[in-house]
């Protein structure tokens, strides 16, 4: 009777653990690295997004001229995923560049660095949460059953932005610009965005409605402006969009990175 062929995929499992397990522990100890000579230590982590968006919520509350306790939810429901979707994406795009070294002395697959780096956006990410629900307790008139979407709104935005991370960092090795450019298209989707003014202040058939209905980040902005603000559930459109966008960056970040994977040492 012929012997069992050799378990194969066992070591392979088991390395690909080691190296996710390594992008925990790493996230972690960049998150300490970070805080580590700060007074404040890790509350700073949950301070800094509430002082950052307390004072956009009252420059931009007397800009669109709205009651500063509705015009700060609505800000916090659109600013806290964009921070971090920007913190993830401009992070991982230094990932593989900063990390040569680790692929130079290790076997650790390519793909590990942009993930480091979209888990300590991720971690970042959970304090910024945390300051939106504070504020909702303090300023929000009432909760809804709306809000049950937000967990399918935080895993539609956190795909998308390890997607984006991947590709980015991938792009970035063969062509150090991109960064800078990466930064300028950032800015230019962020103030285009209906995230600083509110949709409702934009009268109908303007340019800026126009801008708004057609923008980018609409449908993943409303996953967390509607549940939280409106007291609506998300369009089904807002799903599609969202998750089909979240799915295909995930599927050609990967793709890049295994495929050009080799061609890293000659750039690093």
């Amino acid at each position: 009777m012929p012997a069992a062929p050799p378990d194969v995929g066992a070591p392979a499992t088991s390395a690909r653990a080691r190296y996710l397990s390594f992008a925990w522990l790493y996230a972690r100890s960049q998150l300490r690295l970070r805080y580590r000579r700060a007074w404040l230590g890790r509350l700073w982590n949950l301070l800094e997004p509430l002082l950052f968006l307390g004072v956009l919520g009252v420059v931009f509350a007397v800009v669109n001229r709205a009651d500063l306790r509705d015009f700060a939810v609505y800000l916090f429901a659109g600013l806290v995923p964009w921070r971090y979707l920007e913190r993830a994406t401009l992070g991982a795009t230094d990932s593989i560049v900063e990390g040569g070294w680790l692929l130079k002395r290790t076997a650790a697959p390519a793909e590990v660095l942009p993930a480091v780096a979209w888990l300590t956006a991720t971690l970042d990410f959970a304090f910024g949460f945390t300051a939106l629900l504070l504020v909702l307790a303090l300023l929000s008139e009432h909760w809804s059953v709306h809000l049950a979407a937000l967990p399918l709104s935080v895993m539609a935005l956190a795909l998308l932005a390890l997607g984006l991370g991947m590709i980015f960092a991938v792009l970035n090795v063969f062509a150090r610009d991109v960064k800078p450019l990466l930064q300028v298209g950032l800015m230019l989707l962020f103030f285009s965005s209906p995230v600083l003014i509110m949709r409702t202040t934009v009268p109908q058939g303007s340019l800026v409605h126009s801008i708004f209905e057609w923008h980018p980040l609409a449908p993943l902005l409303a996953l967390f402006q509607k549940p939280i603000h409106a007291h609506a559930w998300p369009a089904a459109s807002d799903w599609a969009l969202s998750f089909g966008a979240a799915a295909a960056a995930c599927a050609i970040g990967w793709l890049l990175v295994r495929w050009k994977a080799r061609r890293f040492y000659f750039y690093l």
